[in-house]
């Protein structure tokens, strides 16, 4: 049996603990906020409920540890768990700073526990057959990749401020699909941003188009918004010199009316709760599979660090406005070109 233990049970923590929940020969034995919903706790049948994450930390009969605190206390506490030797797996991102990013790799290659980031696109049904067909060479060589991301509405001021921006923030998970389904990496980007739909103010921009290119050659676009008026949207392209592949939203129901006044249907998804809840369960039993198999992270740290480092490279190519090259930033840093 593997006992796993929750670090902060707020929104995703809750996702996580039901996903959890799921599976035979796993019990989801700790769970730790200091806001902690005593009851839906117990409902679900946790056995041991704490206000500090310490506790579950400490507790050796602990096998692996869901980390679903602030992003400020990511970095700090997979360190003190991969030094404890329980296996980790970490909502995006690891930390807002490259450096802190890289002391995490480096204790995590040392200690050699599994530890799988939260990049829970890459579970979604159609990101997979997507690259199942772009790897089976359906496509052809790739010409462009587009990847389309809004949000239904803005978050809180008071959350862009801690969030580290944009980029890392909503960006990064389209960063980690792009690598996901190319195969490659990023050579240069450029950024073209503002604020269009929101009250951010000089804090954060609400809207971006980042024009990449990648090592092969090929383009890609992402295009991101804080808001919509129609709910989530979510769609990818890639084009490609055999085929062109993409897949449109998930809407609420498939029902068509046509009439005198047009054609109408329902509206995408609301929000990425409903859009990608098949995909937390999926990226849980990848998390568990990997745990009773001894097998490497299907997403790991290095994941984590190449989506980080070009959400770095598109705020700078935003400040500055330029075209910024990926090993501008790993120079910056140290890490050897890619």
């Amino acid at each position: 049996m593997i006992n796993i233990g929750i670090l902060g049970a707020g929104r995703i923590g809750k996702i996580h603990a039901a996903a959890v929940k799921n599976y035979n020969n796993v019990n989801l034995k700790s769970i730790a906020d200091p806001y902690l919903d005593e009851k839906w706790a117990k409902d679900l049948g946790i056995e041991n409920l704490y206000k500090n994450v310490e506790d579950i930390i400490n507790d050796e009969s602990i096998d692996a540890v869901y980390i679903c605190t602030p992003t400020d206390t990511h970095s700090d506490l997979i360190i003190k768990c991969a030094l404890k030797g329980k296996a980790i797996f970490c909502e995006k991102p690891v930390d807002l700073d490259i450096n802190k990013i890289l002391e995490v790799k480096k204790v995590l290659d040392k200690t050699k526990v599994l530890f799988q980031i939260g990049f829970n696109r890459r579970f979604d049904s159609n990101f997979k057959k997507l690259k199942q067909l772009v790897d089976n060479g359906e496509l052809g060589n790739l010409i462009t990749l587009k990847i389309v991301s809004r949000d239904p509405s803005a978050p809180p001021l008071e959350y862009v401020e801690a969030s580290g921006g944009l980029f890392l923030d909503m960006t990064i998970h389209d960063f980690d699909i792009l690598r996901f389904i190319s195969n490659e990496e990023v050579e240069e980007l450029n950024v073209n941003a503002g604020n269009f739909v929101s009250n951010f103010g000089d804090k954060d921009i609400d809207t971006a188009m980042i024009h990449l290119k990648l090592k092969s050659g090929a383009f890609a676009l992402i295009e991101n918004c804080r808001v919509t008026t129609y709910g989530y949207d979510q769609r990818v392209e890639v084009f490609g010199t055999e085929s062109n592949i993409k897949f449109e939203n998930i809407f609420e129901d498939c029902v068509v009316k046509t009439g005198a006044n047009g054609t109408s249907y329902g509206k995408p998804l609301d929000f990425f709760l409903e859009r990608y809840s098949k995909a937390y369960e999926n990226e849980t039993f990848a998390f568990v599979q990997s745990l009773k198999n001894n097998t490497k992270s299907v997403v790991g740290i290095d994941d984590a660090l190449e989506s980080a480092l070009l959400a770095v490279a598109a705020k700078k190519s935003y400040d500055e406005n330029r075209v910024v090259k990926i090993n501008e930033i790993r120079q910056e840093f140290n890490i050897g070109e890619k």
